[in-house]
């Protein structure tokens, strides 16, 4: 079976409205959608342009954002919620940092399905400055979702430099990974891309 891919090579834009952001996103989904695109993958950390929603005052705290993100969650997911509903696509919405407890989050990579439902797969390899300056913890579980177009697994960036995690997904059944990722340099971008091509291979 073939499908169309689409994936967002995505700009970081200062926001002026939680409604921008609804445009903005909506018009990627369309972009893609207009491409039949069946299957939409946003980078790792894309939400994190939300935290200019609260002002100057955050912006040299990254634990000050984290903490103002979690206002905006809910309204997160029914929007990918909704746009994967209205464009009968598979949405992969980047990731989230979610707040497990007081001053422990998850990399949280949340999975729409054309019909409503949705999932989530943690990340669960820290790179050091998640677990040095972010304090965000592993996730405690691989997993495989089930789709139209076949199992459908994710890893999160430095996660696909571990191949056992993907052999397992693959052992149980997964014939596509996905991988939202968010890398500041060429070195890092390039660690991903050969990871996943050595994974696919």
């Amino acid at each position: 079976m073939k499908v169309n891919i689409a994936t967002a090579q995505y700009d970081i834009s200062f926001l002026d409205s939680w409604e921008g952001y609804q445009a903005k996103v909506e018009r990627w989904v369309e972009e893609a959608a207009k491409q039949d695109a069946k299957i939409l993958l946003f980078p790792e950390y894309a939400c994190m342009e939300l935290a200019s929603l609260f002002g100057e005052e955050i912006y040299s705290s990254l634990s000050k954002q984290l903490v103002a993100l979690q206002s905006l969650r809910d309204d997160y997911i029914k929007l990918y919620q909704g746009l994967a509903q209205k464009y009968q696509c598979y949405i992969q919405a980047g990731t989230f940092p979610v707040a497990i407890e007081p001053d422990v989050y998850r990399n949280r990579a949340y999975l729409f399905w054309p019909d409503g439902r949705f999932d989530f797969q943690d990340k669960i390899m820290m790179t050091r400055f998640e677990n040095e300056q972010w304090l965000i913890k592993k996730g405690q579980e691989l997993k495989c979702f089930d789709t139209e177009f076949g199992k459908i697994a994710i890893n999160i960036c430095y996660d696909s430099e571990f191949p056992l995690l993907a052999r397992k997904q693959v052992e149980a059944g997964a014939n596509l990974i996905l991988v939202p990722s968010c890398t500041d340099t060429l070195a890092g971008f390039l660690r991903v891309k050969f990871g996943c091509q050595a994974i696919a291979l």
